[in-house]
């Protein structure tokens, strides 16, 4: 939901003239620029801090180095929430790059989620976790659009829902204390090797089997990152949608995402495999950049973003499953900080697609999502050819 909040805001408040966070006479350039950045941090921090918060939470437990996580989402969002107030991109783009690394929260929760799960239910088990994720983004933009907008009270202002963010992860800590018991024992005489994170990471190059896996997985998650990072600007520059709107767009976004999570994805496991399901997943995914790309109508990015949400949905955790499935016990937070870092490695690498594709078409950056959907078609074929 702290996510969501912050998402409509994102657009206008760069692109927007009314808006103070850059003086008036900025060109149009920079303000890609500024928005490109702001996206980018945080997925560059992500990659270098998903992997280490991960490998703590295997030595001292979920629980503890969930709550570090938080407590430092927390004071990141009121660091860019004080940026934003005073008009200062420096502390706003301190507050994204802190939150991006410690953003290991995500992976930390799975690995938890993990630890009570067997290969059966595990599938379903994180589907949950990410349904849970998803109602939080259903709210969490509407809430978003209107914190920002001074209709609703005088002082509110872009900085309103990332003051607001950073209530829900106190309030979120709180909760993980009183009420979250600890699903990995501590194991403080395992030492960890700083390195061990990246090398891993590097790892993936040498297994044929689990270098195509990371391949689909990264060319998915650039699908969503590029969406994400681009609708915004889509909405407002050729649609001219407010804050608010862009809010319940992305609210239509989560619902459409819930039911594939709740729903879509029980069907299609029971009578595909997983190699299969993320063929069919891949395939959703072309069609709908295909829409975006070249159907140039408000009411086609309402459609387009459907098949989309049921290819990402279904995809994401079926392979987050897989990827856990090729690690140890002992490795579980390891592995799903390195999933996390692949993903930011993945985010990155949109956003700063993002600003240099729009100054030729709002609609190119789907042209990009086509072609990564494209790419994971073939990586399965290839995944599948080295595991026989």
């Amino acid at each position: 939901m702290s996510i969501g909040l912050i998402l409509p805001e994102m657009g206008p408040m760069f692109l927007d003239p009314r808006s103070t966070m850059v003086a008036a006479n900025t060109e149009e350039y920079m303000r890609y620029y500024y928005y490109s950045i702001t996206l980018t941090l945080p997925m560059l921090t992500m990659f270098f801090g998903s992997p280490i918060f991960g490998d703590l939470s295997d030595r001292y437990g979920r629980k503890k180095i969930l709550l570090i996580a938080l407590i430092g989402i927390a004071l990141s969002s009121f660091i860019s929430g004080v940026g934003i107030f005073f008009d200062s991109i420096v502390l706003l783009l301190f507050g994204r790059a802190l939150v991006g690394f410690v953003d290991g929260s995500e992976a930390i929760a799975q690995a938890a989620i993990i630890d009570v799960s067997n290969k059966d239910n595990k599938v379903i088990n994180l589907s949950l976790i990410t349904v849970a994720g998803t109602v939080g983004f259903v709210i969490g933009p509407i809430m978003g659009g209107y914190l920002s907008s001074p209709k609703v009270l005088s002082w509110f202002g872009f900085e309103t829902p990332f003051f607001a963010s950073g209530l829900l992860a106190i309030i979120n800590a709180l909760a993980l204390v009183f009420l979250m018991p600890e699903t990995r024992a501590s194991e403080k005489n395992k030492k960890i090797n700083w390195k061990q994170s990246f090398q891993d990471l590097a790892k993936v190059v040498y297994s044929k089997e689990l270098f195509w896996l990371t391949m689909v997985f990264f060319c998915m998650e650039f699908v969503w990152g590029i969406f994400f990072q681009s609708i915004s600007l889509l909405l407002v520059e050729s649609f001219h949608y407010s804050a608010e709107t862009i809010g319940i767009y992305m609210t239509f976004t989560g619902i459409s995402f819930t039911v594939s999570l709740t729903i879509i994805l029980r069907i299609l496991l029971y009578f595909f495999s997983r190699t299969t399901l993320l063929h069919i997943c891949a395939i959703l995914m072309a069609v709908s950049g295909i829409m975006f790309w070249l159907c140039h109508s408000e009411i086609m990015v309402w459609l387009a973003v459907i098949p989309l949400t049921i290819g990402v949905g279904c995809s994401y955790n079926t392979m987050l499953a897989m990827m856990s499935d090729s690690a140890p016990e002992d490795k579980q937070g390891g592995t799903m900080g390195l999933a996390t870092a692949v993903i930011s490695l993945a985010w990155l690498i949109a956003a700063a697609l993002v600003g240099p594709l729009t100054e030729v078409s709002f609609y190119l950056p789907y042209a990009a999502l086509t072609l990564f959907a494209v790419l994971a078609v073939f990586s399965l074929f290839y995944y599948q050819k080295v595991c026989k």
